[in-house]
């Protein structure tokens, strides 16, 4: 009985050392699962607000490349013709004119290719940080996936040392009970034969007598 409350107490004290150690393991793991579940939705509304401005972005490029192509289409319709005295205006007034439109459509065009650069660049950007971001997300999501699982097994690791601890402790499972108890039978069974010899002995020198 002593070696069994010895073994007892040991099992009980490495049970709940092993108890402590889990639940420990298991805090800092839930921790650690809260961060990054944080760290994935504040990536995951930074990848769609990117989308997002990469969508208008899109719209605002379309928009610049039709302004482009229709200013390239056009074409001087200055008046040729003095408003105030009717006659035909001079040729190098006229002249003079159309330099003047063509530096201002030149101009123009030039503005838009700058605008439509610059988008272009922007684009890029958010592209470059989307890329990364997303992969950020999915070893994010792996790596919520891996800790759930673990968490899983310690938990269940958890159920099985509260089992043991509302358990108590098994004999069978005490080496040096089940040798010791082994040990006591074979005494036992030998104490039982030699009283057996001895009352068949007895019994037949009465018999003899």
């Amino acid at each position: 009985q002593r070696v069994l409350n010895t073994a007892r107490t040991e099992i009980l004290k490495d049970a709940y050392a092993k108890k402590t150690a889990l639940d420990s393991e298991i805090f800092c793991l839930k921790n650690n699962l809260s961060a990054a579940k944080v760290s994935r939705g504040i990536l995951q509304s930074n990848i769609n607000r990117e989308k997002d401005d990469v969508g208008i972005i899109d719209v605002q490029i379309d928009k610049l490349r039709s302004e482009w192509v229709a200013k390239s289409k056009e074409e001087y319709s200055g008046e040729t013709i003095c408003a105030a005295c009717g006659q035909p205006l001079p040729e190098a007034r006229i002249s003079e004119t159309i330099e003047v439109w063509k530096k201002a459509k030149i101009e123009c065009k030039e503005s838009i290719n700058k605008k439509g650069k610059e988008l272009t660049q922007r684009k890029n950007e958010l592209l470059y940080n989307i890329e990364r971001e997303q992969k950020e997300l999915d070893n994010l999501y792996e790596e919520i996936g891996s800790s759930m699982t673990k968490l899983e097994n310690l938990e269940k690791e958890v159920e099985l040392v509260n089992k043991d601890l509302d358990n108590g402790v098994d004999p069978e499972s005490v080496e040096e009970y089940v040798k010791l108890a082994g040990e006591i039978r074979q005494l036992e069974n030998v104490h039982s034969y030699d009283v057996n010899v001895l009352n068949e002995k007895y019994s037949t020198e009465s018999l003899e007598s």
